[in-house]
């Protein structure tokens, strides 16, 4: 079972994460994508123009945040104790990309959602930044934007 890119964006991602428990069965995995802490969180495209929103009183802060107001970041710790070391163990654990993605984001963002708003025009820019995920989410390394971990439900 797979919760991609979710956790971050919703008020209760301990009761997904409950959730998702509930209904894996035993012995199955469950992967997991979330922005980690770390050297890189301060790139994220969403939170920046959150920041830069707030500090201009000009524009919208980014909708797909408005539910938590701050897109979170996730350590590992952070994801072993939301799983409940009785319930799920985690197998994987590893860090991708180099926030590429997200400088180039907040640069689509800047120009096509607060300077001069233009949906179709940010909505060109996204397949840049989607291309540029896709390349990042091959490159391991220590301090990587996104932390994915593979957990098993004991039996």
């Amino acid at each position: 079972m797979d919760c991609l890119d979710v956790l971050e964006y919703i008020s209760g991602d301990d009761r997904a994460i409950d959730e998702l428990a509930r209904v894996l069965e035993p012995g199955g995995v469950l992967r997991i994508r979330v922005p980690a802490t770390g050297p890189l969180a301060g790139f994220d495209s969403y939170n920046l123009i959150h920041y830069l929103v707030d500090t201009s009183r000009r524009g919208l802060r980014p909708y797909e945040i408005s539910e938590v107001g701050w897109r979170r970041h996730y350590g590992i710790r952070d994801l072993e104790e939301m799983l409940g070391r009785d319930r799920l163990t985690i197998l994987r654990a590893r860090r991708r990309g180099l926030a590429l993605a997200e400088i180039a984001n907040v640069a689509a963002m800047v120009l096509f959602r607060w300077l001069r708003p233009n949906l179709d025009r940010y909505q060109t820019a996204l397949r840049l930044v989607r291309a540029i995920e896709r390349i990042e989410s091959g490159i391991r390394t220590p301090i990587g934007f996104r932390l994915e971990i593979e957990a098993k439900r004991l039996p």
